[in-house]
């Protein structure tokens, strides 16, 4: 398992979390509920230290991509989720039978999980998109989201 955390001061994977397995299958106790939007992807809420944080299950490269794209946004200083990790190579520990048991064929090893401090009110991608934002006022940092 690889853990990447975009600044020390957000140090909180917790060992004993079952990161290796498929974010729906994880216990109930562990996620709170917080107001959200519609996801095309499994995105659930943890509490840590009084602070919410959004799990987000995706292909590996895509959860990679985001996770940089994220940081690169929040470097330039626009009004973006805070990104505070990507868990990757989640497939350690996990036997045939779990992976006979999952819904579809992508395995742990391809499955990144992303980690971001969860932002009340945030916008999603696709709602700003949606809405008629024009690719002309497009700046070069929105150009990674525009091709997905």
């Amino acid at each position: 398992m690889k853990f990447q955390i975009a600044s020390p001061s957000h140090y909180f994977t917790d060992l004993r979390l079952p990161w290796s397995r498929h974010l729906n299958e994880w216990p109930e106790e562990y996620f709170v509920e917080v107001a959200r939007g519609i996801h095309r992807n499994v995105v659930k809420f943890i509490s840590h230290r009084d602070q919410v944080y959004a799990l987000k299950e995706l292909a590996t490269p895509i959860a990679q991509k985001e996770y940089r794209v994220l940081r690169e946004l929040e470097e330039l200083g626009l009004p973006v989720v805070e990104p505070v990790g990507l868990v990757t190579h989640r497939d350690e520990n996990v036997g045939a039978a779990q992976k006979d048991r999952n819904d579809d064929a992508m395995s742990m090893e391809n499955r990144g999980l992303l980690i971001t401090n969860y932002m009340v009110g945030a916008l999603p991608y696709r709602i700003i998109i949606q809405q008629g934002f024009p690719k002309s006022r497009c700046t070069r940092c929105w150009m990674p989201w525009l091709s997905c």
